[in-house]
């Protein structure tokens, strides 16, 4: 799909999440109640509610219609995985945690042969990793069924709010990354480091390449990347296999006080981050027939359309109804070249991803200057995850840059910006 840019004259705009703010402000047709409705062939109620509450509204009004969502998983070479347990002499799988990914990715490059693909040029590959940890060393991976409970208690309100935010304080605005998930975070990509080539070699950055020919043990990749790997035939090497994201052993408060997770039989707090990819459709002001507009797009959101999109991997997209993550519909995923095995491995690592049944997932920034702050974020990271800086020392200079830039607008406008951002009014 092509992404309008603002002014472009057209009556339906396909845009990323994180645009959404922007296209707000200059305007959109809400999505009409009819639609959302329960008799209309859409089924509103089955998309999944970050997508159709979160990242499909603003301000507490509902201004898109999700088209296709956004999923990760760990791919990894299932050879380099066997070299090294001979070597080593113990089995080598895959990580259920990031600490355990530094950790393998690092024992990988101490063999002598670089275990990631290099940190990539474009802002928001080179940031994946960082927000996908942040998310998950932020907040306590709690079920809709724990929030329910601490909300009769008399805590959800509060609760709701505090969770909500990611990037910024919902009730300040600021920035927050000099919370401990960003730091821990920061060290996680500074640590890493020496487990990636230099970006100078020959195609370092890109992942796919360095993953397919083996240059690369394992990496965190779309499904659009994922779709993009070297088949033969239509098939997949059995050298390549897919596992679930990984998690965090603790979570942090804002205080900086480690917590273990809440699952105690894995051990790992998982809690998916959205907002990077994926795409939403809206209806613009000038649209001559704005319904016209909405029932087009709903039928490409709807069930049938939207699984046949959801099953071509040149496409890449994600889950965003919940019958994309029926384990009935797990033939969806057969055409990205795994035999029957691995294509089952595949399903589960973006059902694990999605997190269907969690309440608070980190949003990415949605406001209208989400590529100034994305940009400015890289450009300071960027030494750290080269290995040619300190983690925590580039968090901080991106945190000063991040500020400047708001103290160049009005603070009230600024903050009600962020709260919409995160999905308050």
């Amino acid at each position: 799909m092509v992404e309008r840019k603002p002014g472009d004259a057209a009556d339906i705009v396909i845009l990323r999440p994180g645009d959404l703010g922007r296209w707000v402000a200059r305007g959109t047709v809400p999505v009409p109640d009819d639609l959302r409705n329960s008799a209309h062939s859409l089924q509103w109620s089955r998309c999944l509610s970050v997508w159709s509450e979160r990242l499909a509204g603003w301000g507490g009004t509902i201004h898109a219609i999700p088209l296709a969502g956004e999923s990760y998983v760990l791919a990894y070479r299932t050879d380099r995985f066997a070299e090294a347990a001979k070597r080593w002499n113990r089995p080598v799988v895959p990580p259920a945690s990031w600490e355990d990914y530094a950790d393998l990715a690092a024992r990988f490059a101490s063999d002598g042969v670089p275990s990631l693909p290099a940190a990539s040029k474009d802002a928001d590959r080179t940031l994946r990793e960082f927000h996908l940890i942040a998310a998950c060393y932020d907040r306590l991976a709690m079920s809709a069924t724990d929030f329910a409970m601490i909300k009769q208690a008399g805590k959800g309100t509060d609760l709701t709010v505090s969770q909500m935010g990611f990037h910024h304080d919902t009730d300040t605005g600021e920035s927050r990354l000099m919370a401990p998930a960003f730091r821990a975070a920061a060290q996680w990509l500074r640590q890493t480091a020496t487990a990636r080539p230099q970006p100078s070699a020959p195609n370092a950055t890109d992942a796919v390449a360095a993953l397919a020919d083996g240059k690369s043990a394992m990496a965190i990749l779309s499904l659009a990347e994922l779709g993009r790997l070297p088949k033969t035939e239509g098939a997949l090497p059995r050298e390549l296999d897919v596992a679930p994201l990984p998690g965090t052993k603790v979570w942090f408060d804002a205080a900086g006080k480690s917590y273990p997770p809440a699952d105690k039989v894995a051990g790992i707090n998982y809690v998916p981050y959205f907002g990077t990819a994926g795409w939403l459709a809206i209806v613009r002001p000038t649209a001559t027939n704005p319904d016209t507009c909405f029932e087009l797009i709903a039928e490409l959101s709807g069930l049938e359309r939207s699984t046949e999109l959801l099953s071509d991997p040149t496409l890449g997209f994600g889950p965003f109804r919940t019958e994309h993550l029926d384990p009935s519909r797990d033939a969806i995923w057969q055409r990205y070249g795994f035999d029957a095995e691995r294509s089952r491995k595949l399903a589960l690592a973006v059902r694990r991803q999605i997190g269907a049944g969690l309440a608070f997932p980190a949003i990415g920034l949605r406001g209208p200057d989400r590529q100034t702050l994305l940009d400015m974020l890289s450009k300071h990271l960027s030494p750290a995850i080269e290995g040619r800086a300190d983690a925590i020392e580039s968090l901080q200079s991106a945190d000063a840059a991040w500020r400047a830039e708001d103290a160049k607008r009005p603070k009230e406008p600024l903050k009600t910006e962020r709260r919409q951002a995160a999905g308050l009014r």
